[in-house]
């Protein structure tokens, strides 16, 4: 019985691979590392700001981090934070559905984030809870009006 259809097998088979790589694959998300940092090494400020009114500035100052140019940051706690502002990744934007609850969270829970290389800014973001599945944390760019779900792509958690 497949001999006298193999004619249309094929047919449907071409039409699709022709289909496929043909098809232009248009993304709302224009970088997938709109968040991240390249170069960590270039970064010689953090300053991190809650809701409550409550900051921190980590500065670095002859190869040493201080907190608050006070305290010596440790060095395993800085290579953490480096090393995600360096590998973060968008996993998806956020759902219309969800939309207006992740900003209205963000707005009032949201903890804001600034990154320097000198005086110059290179990323501010909002940086928001961690979704439902707790495998990734909502996220808004400064400038943006669309909110995405971000991860560090082989860690599960947020």
């Amino acid at each position: 019985m497949l001999k006298k259809y193999w004619i249309y097998i094929l047919f449907i088979l071409i039409t699709f691979c022709i289909f496929f790589f043909l098809s232009e694959n248009k993304s709302t998300i224009s970088s997938n590392d709109t968040f991240s940092v390249a170069d960590t090494s270039s970064i010689t400020k953090v300053f991190i700001a809650d809701r409550k009114g409550n900051t921190i500035s980590l500065d670095k100052k002859y190869n040493r981090w201080k907190v608050n140019n006070k305290f010596n940051v440790r060095k395993d706690a800085i290579n953490v934070l480096l090393s995600t502002i360096h590998q973060i990744k968008i996993q998806q934007p956020v759902s219309l559905s969800a939309f207006d609850n992740v900003i209205k969270n963000l707005s009032t829970t949201g903890v804001k984030v600034e990154i320097y290389a000198g005086t110059e800014v290179l990323k501010i973001y909002t940086v928001g809870n961690e979704t439902a599945n707790h495998l990734g944390t909502y996220m808004l760019l400064d400038g943006s009006n669309e909110p995405f779900i971000m991860h560090i792509p082989s860690f599960n958690g947020y």
